[in-house]
């Protein structure tokens, strides 16, 4: 849920690869953000792998602040990326 509904929100929050709705872009970031606090308690080698694919899916956001860039990354690399979050989850 946390996944498909960030990339729906990063997707709405940009048009012609800009982000155009801060607020939207920001939600997208608070759901990455609880999902990096929700992996740290999966068991296992789950734990980490999930772990490192939300950390590089929040690399996409400046570090000191959830604030939108000039440049964003595209809603594509934000979807794909959470489709390796997906695949990391224990099945």
């Amino acid at each position: 849920f946390l996944m498909d509904t960030a990339v729906e929100e990063y997707a709405a929050a940009l048009t012609d690869g800009k982000v155009t709705d801060a607020a939207e872009y920001q939600d997208a970031w608070g759901f990455v953000t609880v999902a990096r606090e929700l992996s740290s308690e999966l068991e296992g080698s789950s734990s980490q792998k999930v772990a490192a694919a939300v950390d590089e899916m929040l690399g996409l956001w400046p570090k000191d602040a959830p604030l939108p860039p000039a440049d964003p990354a595209p809603a594509g690399q934000v979807s794909a990326l959470a489709s390796r979050v997906l695949l990391a989850l224990p099945q």
